[in-house]
């Protein structure tokens, strides 16, 4: 069976193909635009994964479709009726996108698919998946169980919101639902959004900001029993129930009634660039607190109705590695997966699997997550003559080397010194995590490499701490961590040994001055809790990487770099040359790696002693 996966028109479009159950190719549209979580129908995404897989829409068995517009169209139109008159100039204004853009969806595929390929609609089969069931199956099929339960947590579905699944070898069904307005994702984003989250990077934020929050002060236990008082109440099962008085989301643009929030908390939306207070962040760790509760109570709703092992975990609050790990480290489950790609870029995989193993009906070989996802390496992929090219056509300064563990030498050495690197090799990766494929490397035991990461390359907040790429040997020595990670989707803590003494006034300082203030021995990834997202790598899935690794550490006696994708806060993750080159270019990473190039804003960009055995090439 070949089928054609598709995400589209709500956010983080993406395509997938897979064929007799093996994923081919993913990818996001938004890395071929360059415009963040692009929601426009992924012909770019489509056309690449079709040229990858030497496949044509006439070959596919069956298109997906990652939800059904219907049921959502439904939602809409129940909610603002049981909210009228409130909302109706949001209703009026997002009809004509509705009857446009969803409504009629199907007819709009086939016409975008047209401009792809010469295909006529009525020999194409066109399915449609439900938007949990898109996730689930993208989580449960791409996981190394052959029975677990399954936990979707997102803002909303079409109506559902939290779903428990069980999944059993090739089947899944759904159980148990929160709907909305209710939802545990939309409360979350709504704090991230008082608090002045940015919008691409609000769930690890507010878990950083709550780092910072002081669980035990007296304001936060009020901030507690404010939010359950006035904001949510919190049932027995983990579900939910929203009070709508303080919420906007259901009848209009935004998530808060913001006036009503300041009354209620004592202060008000924090804006942009608004220096964070202890106020701020110890109303993060009340939110995070009460959504600890929830999602333990979720848990064991969950292990109760499934009385499964292993959890799976996908949706969009599944990439919040707090969350994740309070879980991983409950106890309620043996196991758990998280899916690396789990917003509605996830879904478009999701759909295509959901139609192959339940529509189909076609068996499920199960072999581990890395395996079936390739180590989510699944997007295009560039030779060293298209590189060539993009580097000649810039003119930039460079040196090619034969020998590549002798590039991972130097390249090595220049992290060890304080230098920053830009990497591009191999293929893009799918979904929000760069895992060593096109990313940006640094030494996690340099403070100030953090602060010029944050200010001068990613332009984000200065307080989130960066990830880690780890030798998976060496993890467990490092970390609290009882499992690999090798998709960077869990947390862990630094082990105490590695902490450093905080100064007597620390806690007398402010944010921006305790985040300045060493945490451990490795400040570039470290925050006051001391936990950061891991990627453990394997000498058996990324050699190169983890021959780099062992280098490093024979210069630095740690196996682990810091880590973070290729990318600005303005620019998706670079999936050409002439992206890297132009991320490379406007900002202040020292050296960029492609391939077997090694390239320099300046002359000689290594030792003299090492540039014998390298071959310099000026353009």
């Amino acid at each position: 069976m070949k089928i054609l996966g598709i995400s589209a028109y709500y956010n983080n479009a993406a395509a997938c193909i897979i064929k007799d159950g093996e994923i081919l190719a993913a990818a996001q549209e938004d890395r071929f635009t360059r415009k963040i979580s692009d929601p426009s129908f992924p012909k770019n995404a489509i056309d690449y994964c079709l040229n990858y897989s030497k496949l044509d829409l006439k070959d596919m068995d069956a298109i997906a479709i990652h939800d059904k517009p219907l049921l959502k169209f439904e939602r809409l139109l129940e909610t603002h009726y049981a909210f009228a008159p409130k909302g109706i100039r949001s209703f009026l204004a997002s009809m004509p996108i509705w009857i446009r853009e969803k409504v009629f969806l199907r007819s709009l595929i086939y016409k975008e698919l047209k401009k792809l390929r010469k295909v006529d609609p009525r020999k194409i089969k066109l399915l449609f998946s439900e938007h949990h069931l898109s996730h689930a199956a993208s989580v449960f099929y791409t996981s190394s169980f052959r029975e677990a339960a399954i936990l979707v947590i997102d803002g909303a579905g079409e109506w559902a919101t939290t779903s428990i699944c069980h999944g059993h070898d090739s089947k899944i069904k759904i159980i148990k639902e929160l709907r909305f307005p209710h939802s545990i994702g939309l409360l979350h984003k709504s704090f991230a959004f008082f608090l002045g989250c940015r919008s691409n990077s609000g769930i690890e934020e507010l878990s950083t900001y709550a780092s910072f929050g002081d669980k035990d002060a007296g304001e936060t236990a009020k901030y507690v029993q404010k939010i359950k008082k006035h904001l949510v109440e919190v049932k027995h099962d983990g579900s939910i129930s929203l009070n709508q008085d303080y919420f906007q989301y259901a009848t209009g643009a935004y998530l808060t009634d913001d006036s009503k929030w300041k009354l209620l908390f004592g202060l008000p939306k924090r804006l942009d660039n608004q220096e964070l207070n202890q106020q701020h962040c110890n109303l993060a760790i009340a939110i995070c607190t009460v959504l600890d509760e929830v999602i333990r109570d979720l848990c064991l709703e969950t292990k109760r109705l499934t009385n499964a092992d292993c959890l799976c975990i996908a949706g969009e609050l599944a990439m919040d590695s707090c969350m994740t790990n309070k879980i991983r480290e409950s106890g309620i489950f043996n196991d758990i997966f998280v899916q690396p790609a789990s917003g509605d870029e996830g879904a478009a995989m999701g759909a295509a699997l959901a139609v192959n193993h339940l529509y189909f009906r076609q068996a499920r070989e199960i072999r581990s997550s890395y395996e079936q996802l390739k180590g989510c390496l699944l997007g295009p992929e560039y030779t060293s003559i298209e590189i060539l090219k993009a580097l000649e056509d810039e003119s930039y300064q460079y040196y090619r080397y034969d020998d590549q563990m002798q590039l991972l030498d130097e390249v090595s050495d220049l992290i060890a010194e304080g230098k920053i690197i830009g990497l591009f090799h191999g293929r893009m990766e799918f979904g929000p995590n760069a895992l060593l494929n096109r990313s940006i490397l640094a030494d996690p035991r340099n403070i100030q490499v953090k602060q010029r990461l944050n200010k001068t390359i990613k332009d984000r907040d200065e307080l989130i701490p960066f990830p880690v790429s780890v030798l998976a040997e060496d993890a467990r020595e490092l970390f609290d961590l009882n499992q690999d990670s090798p998709f960077k989707m869990l947390k862990a803590k630094i082990h105490s040994k590695y902490a450093s003494e905080l100064p007597e006034d620390y806690e007398s300082l402010s944010i921006k001055e305790k985040n300045n203030v060493p945490k451990s021995q490795f400040p570039g990834v470290s925050n006051d809790d001391l936990y950061t997202r891991i990627q453990t790598v394997k000498q058996s899935e990324n050699p190169l990487m983890h021959y780099l690794l062992r280098r490093f550490k024979e210069k630095s006696q740690t196996g682990m770099i810091l880590h973070t994708s290729l990318s600005t806060n303005h620019d998706p993750i670079a999936c050409t040359p002439d992206d890297a080159l132009r991320i490379f270019k406007n900002t202040e990473i020292d050296y960029l790696v492609m391939d077997c190039f090694m390239i320099s804003k300046r002359l000689n960009i290594v030792n003299q002693h090492k540039a014998e055995t390298a071959e310099y090439i000026s353009t």
